[in-house]
């Protein structure tokens, strides 16, 4: 049985465990994609009674967009630069971003002019199908270059947007969606002070802290 995420309502309780049967409850745990699917009470995040299904099952979505956007460390008025743009993933960070006053780019394919990613925060969209990546980021950032990356996907445009990064910038890997790999030489690194850093959506290797709120 996949899954690693998934939403529900609790039909039957072990001993000890304090929500009760008829709970909706949010949860990360393997095995989940299933009609049924037994889950350790310490894994459960209880949910108000009447949010709809779609959103429960959808709640990991904007934690860990929201950790994305404060792990990248970029500050307000400063340019974070979202591939993958059209994901959910991204489309939350770019809200969050504009929230925090940090200036987004959103990094697409390919533009899909059903959804405007503007609408939703980003200052500027670059579809890598008809533009230059390096050139368009300087472009937009004028001159000053990127001071953050959140990287969904991977593949070349990843090392073509650090090499498009200020002094001391971070890049937040969350995903590799690219079966391509990207090269850098060691100078990409040392001589720009920037910094690699992966993030995992944070209670995916353990349950939520008893004291954390949901």
């Amino acid at each position: 049985i996949a899954g690693n995420h998934g939403a529900g309502v609790i039909e039957r309780a072990g001993p000890g465990v304090a929500l009760p049967p008829g709970t909706l409850v949010a949860f990360s745990h393997e095995r989940t994609w299933a009609e049924y699917a037994a889950v350790p009470a310490e894994y459960l995040i209880p949910l108000p009674p009447g949010m709809p299904a779609e959103k429960a099952g959808q709640l990991m979505n904007p934690i860990t967009a929201w950790d994305l956007v404060a792990e990248s460390g970029v500050a307000a008025g400063l340019w974070l630069a979202v591939t993958a743009g059209y994901s959910t993933i991204s489309t939350l960070a770019l809200q969050f971003a504009r929230r925090r006053g940090i200036r987004t780019v959103a990094i697409v394919r390919r533009e899909h002019p059903e959804l405007d990613l503007r609408e939703l925060g980003a200052e500027a969209l670059i579809d890598l199908s008809r533009q230059d990546l390096r050139a368009e980021v300087m472009a937009v950032t004028g001159g000053a270059g990127l001071h953050g990356v959140v990287d969904n996907v991977g593949g070349p445009a990843t090392g073509t947007l650090i090499r498009s990064l200020a002094f001391g910038g971070r890049v937040v890997i969350n995903g590799g969606m690219s079966e391509e790999s990207f090269t850098l030489h060691n100078f990409d690194l040392l001589l720009n002070g920037v910094s690699l850093q992966p993030s995992v959506y944070r209670y995916f290797f353990g349950p939520p802290p008893p004291a954390e709120p949901p």
